[in-house]
């Protein structure tokens, strides 16, 4: 007899089969897991379009120019790491963020103008209002430059920001590791308010008045503008921490769960939901009544937004976490197998771009081991045994399921009930 459970580890969610019997698992206490992803050609990074280009970054690091009409590259520039958050155009010029710490500007043909260090992995989308440029770091800073790259101000944390910003009315909103929603004035003097949640929190989207934001606490909440729980719906696994569409009175939220939800903005009540066939860890994009969103079973999915009803699916060779791009009538969007691909609004091929790498990223564990105490509690003759058990992680071989897709580690840990865990699942290579 089989039957699966979950350990939520900070942002790493790693679940196995538990042979010969059924138990209920959960975290009591436990270091966060903290991984990294290798240099690789996936594309991770959403497509931004612009004058006939599609602008993306890619885990083979470099940020690539390619002309929409015929698939050509017209440029690349080669950062020092990964680049696995999308670009922001503004007044003809590109900025983005690197793994390498920096933040880049760059023309629209591939010219450097300036770049600004900090201290910490950038994974965060440069924000631009006013003339000012707001993003965070995995050195628990949040960041305001000029948009000639100069720091206006820095203000520290108490943990890393990795999701994307978002401004409205003098107030930068975001998401911290450590579970908690921020919203912080403009001008640095001072955070006003701040939203407890029990998992990592993700970036926020604003509209008409209200914030949505998804939350590994398995969440998807709205707010109003003063930090008061609007409402929220709950989801059967976590909910990506990059920021939601909401549009036209619906709000769409992806999960790990491997559905997409289609909420009532202003209620939160369920108008349909879709299941894909795993995991969903990216952002949806509506265009001409069709919602647009890829899942780590490697399909793009186009649906109605009216009914939730598949339109149609394109199949990919990896997971797709990359948000989608649209220009007129056509859908860019970038594979976990290293390729760019460029879709009429049919879902046809049209063309495919391949990045310089064509070997996939991985997710790595940066830490050597970590602890992990679980409560568990096993059914045995009508009667439940609790107890908890106390594990070591080693990052050596199981399957791990993260928001960017399933890869191996190695896992070493204690058996429980001497019932070994064992996992068996598809690896994309």
């Amino acid at each position: 007899m089989e039957s699966q459970i979950q350990y939520n580890i900070g942002d790493v969610v790693t679940d196995a089969y538990l042979i010969g019997m059924i138990a209920d698992v959960k975290r009591v206490q436990g270091s966060r897991a903290v991984y990294d992803i290798s240099v690789g050609g996936t594309i991770i990074a959403g497509i931004i379009t612009h004058k006939g280009v599609a602008y993306f970054g890619s885990c083979d690091k470099n940020f690539y120019a390619v002309d929409i009409a015929t698939g050509k590259e017209l440029w690349r520039f080669s950062t020092k790491d990964i680049i696995i958050v999308r670009c922001r155009i503004y007044n003809d010029r590109i900025y983005f963020s690197s793994y390498d710490r920096n933040c880049y500007c760059l023309s629209l043909d591939g010219r450097l103008i300036w770049k600004f260090t900090a201290k910490g992995k950038l994974t965060t989308m440069p924000c631009i209002k006013n003339d000012r440029i707001y993003f965070g770091s995995f050195d628990k800073h949040l960041y305001c430059l000029t948009t000639d790259g100069k720091l206006v101000w820095d203000m520290k944390m108490n943990d890393a920001i990795s999701s994307n910003i978002s401004v409205h009315r003098g107030i930068v909103y975001f998401g911290s590791f450590d579970n908690n929603f921020y919203a912080v004035k403009a001008d640095g003097s001072g955070i006003t308010w701040k939203f407890s949640c029990n998992g990592d929190v993700g970036a926020p989207e604003v509209y008409i008045n209200k914030l949505y934001f998804g939350s590994f606490d398995q969440n998807f909440y709205c707010l109003d503008l003063k930090g008061n729980l609007v409402w929220k719906f709950t989801a059967n696994g976590p909910v990506p921490i990059m920021e939601p569409l909401v549009k036209n009175g619906i709000a769409y939220a992806l999960s790990w769960d491997k559905h997409m939800y289609a909420l009532d903005s202003e209620t939160g009540k369920l108008l349909w939901k879709f299941e894909t066939n795993d995991m969903c860890a990216t952002i949806a994009r509506e265009d001409n009544g069709i919602v647009y969103f890829g899942s780590a079973d490697g399909n793009l999915y186009a649906l109605d937004k009216k009914t939730g009803k598949r339109v149609w699916n394109f199949q990919t060779k990896g997971p797709i976490v990359s948000p989608v791009g649209i220009w007129k009538d056509i859908v860019l969007f970038g594979g976990w197998d290293c390729n760019l691909y460029c879709l009429d609004n049919k879902g046809n091929l049209i063309w495919r771009f391949p990045t310089a790498l064509s070997y996939v990223s991985t997710i790595d564990m940066s830490e050597p081991e970590f602890k992990l105490v679980s409560e568990v509690i096993i059914p045995e003759d009508d009667k439940k045994e609790k107890k908890q058990v106390e594990e070591t992680i080693n990052p050596g071989y199981i399957a791990m399921e993260t928001q960017y897709g399933d890869f191996d580690i190695t896992y070493t840990g204690q058996e429980l009930s001497k019932n070994p865990f064992e996992k068996k699942k598809r690896v994309y290579r």
